[in-house]
């Protein structure tokens, strides 16, 4: 049943929060002596734990127009049966709690404003995932709580007083995330989701329109990193991948398809996907290879 559940919260989603919160942590950590690893460790499955249950909840949720899309995660195919997902659930929250807990409050409010952020999206009487803009303000939402939380976990500022790269890459990374992912993400599923009587934002606007607007805010947020480098050089690697990836993502949204096959159409969202996890795996590296260099190097 593990593989079940991993496989149904999307093992690429969860990759990525974890590369965030890493970011977070490991440029909150700057310039300070002593970081406390169990803290560090305790929020980071806070993280991981309440990433899933928002997944899962969200799988329990969906299961009408997963399959009508032609989902084979597990609780759309009867793998994973709905009672037990929302029992793992449940469970997943209460660990999720816990261990922010032991990270400290600002860790603990923010699992707690992710846990509810997933429960407002998948459930209620007006999820926000049947609203137009529901996704993005999601994903904004999610990916700066989870940078807030990474610096948090090692004592590092929170409140802006400390370097210039966490802001950067927070602020661009949630454009990101809001205005190309979250509005590219639909583009697949989007006879299911109006069988379901959600109005995504391709339902709202449009495909054209919605492809347009994703890729005019890939190309900012390429800028933008760009110009955080030139601040902060410690964001050159991410600033390299966040240009790249706005041009992967930019030809895919001008050569998409409508009458594409399900996979095609997901071309776009796939190229947001792989940038995000190719940027921020360059931005900890960097990192963690500045703090390592000095004292790998002989003194003179």
């Amino acid at each position: 049943m593990p593989a079940l559940v991993l496989q149904e919260a999307r093992p690429a989603v969860l990759v990525v929060f974890l590369l965030r919160f890493g970011c977070g942590a490991a440029l909150g950590a700057a310039d300070r002596p002593e970081v406390d690893a169990g803290r560090l460790v305790s929020a980071g499955f806070a993280w991981a734990a309440a990433v899933l249950f928002s997944y899962l909840l969200n799988g329990c949720a969906d299961v009408l127009e997963d399959r009508a899309n032609g989902s084979l995660r597990p609780i759309a195919r009867g793998a994973l049966a709905l009672p037990t997902a929302r029992r793992v659930a449940g469970l997943l929250a209460v660990c999720a709690l816990g261990a922010a807990w032991l990270a400290g409050p600002v860790v603990a409010l923010a699992a707690l404003g992710v846990l509810l952020l997933g429960a407002a999206y998948s459930l209620g009487p007006h999820p926000l995932k049947r609203r137009a803009f529901g996704a993005p303000l999601v994903g904004v939402t999610g990916g700066l709580l989870t940078y807030l939380a990474g610096a948090a976990s090692v004592g590092g500022p929170v409140d802006g007083s400390g370097d210039a790269a966490l802001p950067v890459l927070a602020a661009c990374m949630a454009l990101w995330m809001g205005g190309v992912g979250g509005l590219l993400k639909d583009l697949s599923d989007r006879e299911g989701d109006e069988l379901a009587g959600r109005r995504s934002a391709v339902t709202v606007l449009g495909e054209r329109r919605v492809l347009a607007l994703a890729s005019g805010v890939a190309a900012a947020v390429g800028t933008a990193m760009v110009a955080g480098a030139l601040l902060e050089p410690v964001l050159t690697g991410g600033a390299v991948a966040a240009v790249a990836g706005a041009a992967v993502v930019v030809t895919r949204c001008v050569r998409y398809a409508a009458d594409g096959s399900r996979e095609e159409r997901r071309r776009p969202y796939r190229a947001f996907m792989v940038t995000q996890h190719v940027l921020h795996v360059l931005v900890l590296a960097t990192v963690l290879a500045t703090a390592l260099v000095p004292t790998a190097l002989p003194a003179v």
